[in-house]
Formats: C-alpha cells, sequence, structure tokens
C-alpha cells in the first residue's frame, strides 16, 4: 500500500485492508474470522498511485518586447499568462516585478515568476521597457530683435526650455560658433564692431539632457559709424594653480582674463583637447582629473575677445589619483 501512496497513515492503509477483505464468515466482523482473508490485490486496485509533478508551469508573454515609452507617461504592463500540467491557469499566481520609471529616462526589466502547488519553479521571463524622451526643447531669441539695427555691445538673451532639463545653448554668428551657456540666463555678449556691416544671422541652438536639439535664429543688421581695429591680445592667467602643481579628483582652474574691448570667451584645453567654454565670468572651470591617466599633463586657458585677438596661459600639472 506505501508504495502505492507514500503519505497514507497506518488508520488509512488499516480501513484500506477492511474494506477490501474477503468475508468467510458471517456477513461483517466475527470472532473467527475477523474481517476476513486480507486481498491485497484488491486493496491495491482501490488505491491510484500519487502522481509526481516533476513538470514546471510556462509563462508566456502578453504584448511586445522590447517596449519604447515615451518620458512622463504612463506605463501599464500588458502583463503575462501561466499554464501548468497538473493546475491548469495559475496567471494569478504570478509575481512580477516592474520596476519602470518614466520620469527617468533609461532601459529597464520587468520579471514574472511562477512556481506551480509541487514547487516547480517556471522559467523566468522578462520585458525590457524603453522609456525615452523625444520632445526637442524650445527656444527663442528674445533680444536683439529680428530685424533690427544694432551697433557696439550687443546682448543676446535666449529662451530655452524642456520637459526634462536644457543641458546648453550654443550661439552663432553667420553659422560660425560664437559661445556657449550651460547655466540660466543664457546671455551673450556681441560685440557687433568686429562685423561687417550689414545683414547678419544669429541662430541659437538649445541642447536637451538626452540630446535633442531645437534651434531659433533671427537677422539683425549691423550698423556702426567707424570701424576700430584691435590687433592686442588679450591678458589671461591661471590664478590657483602654480606650474608643476600635483592634482587629484575634481579641480577648479581659475583664469583672469582681461582685454580693453572685452572678453567674448575662454576656453580650457587639457592635452590639447578642449574640455570647456565660458563666455562670462567667473571663469573657473571644473575639471575632473579622473578621467585622466596619472602623469604630467598640460592644461592651457585661451581667452578671445571680442575682435577674435587670442592669448593663453599654459602650465603643467601632474596628476596623481592612484598614487
Amino acid at each position: 500500500m506505501y508504495s502505492a501512496n507514500p503519505t497514507m497513515t497506518s488508520s488509512q492503509v488499516y480501513t484500506k485492508l477492511k474494506d477490501s477483505a474477503v468475508d468467510l464468515g458471517a456477513a461483517g466482523y466475527d470472532n473467527y474470522y475477523g474481517w476476513g482473508r486480507i486481498d491485497a490485490s484488491k486493496a491495491l486496485a482501490t488505491e491510484k498511485p500519487i502522481q509526481i509533478d516533476t513538470t514546471p508551469p510556462v509563462i508566456t508573454l502578453l504584448g511586445s518586447s522590447p517596449v519604447s515609452v515615451t518620458f512622463g507617461s504612463t506605463y501599464v504592463d500588458a502583463g503575462a499568462t501561466a499554464l501548468d500540467n497538473i493546475d491548469g491557469d495559475i496567471t494569478g499566481s504570478i509575481v512580477t516585478v516592474n520596476p519602470v520609471n518614466t520620469l527617468v529616462v533609461g532601459t529597464y526589466t520587468v520579471t514574472y515568476d511562477v512556481s506551480d502547488a509541487a514547487g516547480n519553479a517556471a522559467a523566468q521571463v522578462k520585458r525590457t521597457v524603453n522609456v525615452v524622451d523625444a520632445t526637442p526643447p524650445a527656444t527663442t531669441i528674445r533680444t536683439p530683435l529680428d530685424g533690427s539695427t544694432v551697433s557696439g555691445s550687443v546682448t543676446a538673451s535666449v529662451d530655452a526650455t524642456d520637459n526634462v532639463g536644457v543641458s546648453k545653448v550654443a550661439l552663432y554668428v553667420d553659422d560660425q560658433l560664437y559661445g556657449e551657456d550651460v547655466n540660466t540666463p543664457y546671455d551673450f555678449v556681441l560685440d557687433t564692431i568686429k562685423l561687417q556691416n550689414g545683414a547678419h544671422l544669429i541662430k541659437a541652438v538649445a541642447y536637451d539632457i538626452n540630446g535633442n536639439t531645437a534651434s531659433s535664429q533671427i537677422t539683425i543688421n549691423v550698423s556702426n559709424a567707424s570701424a576700430t581695429v584691435d590687433t592686442t591680445p588679450p591678458t589671461v592667467s591661471i590664478t590657483n594653480l602654480a606650474d608643476g602643481s600635483s592634482v587629484k579628483g575634481t579641480v577648479t582652474v581659475s583664469v583672469l582674463a582681461a582685454d580693453s574691448s572685452g572678453i567674448s570667451r575662454v576656453e580650457l584645453y587639457v592635452d590639447g583637447a578642449l574640455k570647456a567654454t565660458l563666455t562670462k565670468q567667473p571663469y573657473d572651470f571644473s575639471l575632473n582629473t579622473r578621467s585622466a591617466k596619472d602623469g604630467l599633463h598640460t592644461v592651457i586657458a585661451t581667452a578671445y575677445d571680442a575682435y577674435t585677438n587670442s592669448a593663453s596661459a599654459t602650465i603643467s600639472v601632474t596628476v596623481t589619483n592612484r598614487k
């Protein structure tokens, strides 16, 4: 009996043998024959063997994978179904882990797990969900006005907004990069004396943190009574780091730049590679040295005046992050 059903109790075995016994005397129990002659074959025939379940259920994904979801929208997961050869439909027992946050651009993985009554676990099913930002920023050039006539120094003020965040605004004059600004207000000092009299195209390009761009452009008419030619370069120096300094981690490179016609921008180079551009004071650059190898590196600050005259200050620093 126990070979047919190992879970039977001794009381259950007794009952099975009693009920299947061949009655030899008076009907029912008597003092001589008891319940009768045991018929093991008949007792086994009445006990169905236990079916051992070793087959795991199967999870079927509903909907597609991967899925693209727009930033800021509501994500509703399509879910999954689960079937088992013994327990049938066990969809309601699926454990779903859904980490999708539509307010953070990125790739997420939704997982589905389930086990049947016998403890067999289904193979985990996954869905890839990509939260994407396809919305470009909005940008306008507030001043000067389109078609206006300007002279001398003019402030080009740019408005830029985005559903996620603006990373920078770049200003172009006649399709040539004039400067970039990463902080509001996005104001650029434009000295028109270095431009020829006549029409010029001013374009602002706004970038959001996910690489989407938008642009706005105007045309101005430059009209300067007399053109002054400035051939004197600005003065420039790196004030807070001495030549030969040892640096590590993130350091600030402070640059002092001056010119009689004004400074249009200051650029910072490390080993000949442009790292950042500032168009207004203070010219303080944040430099992460962890991306550089330990050892000697050349830091150059180049300042430009309103007439594109330039001058540079150079120092050498030793990066010691791993020492």
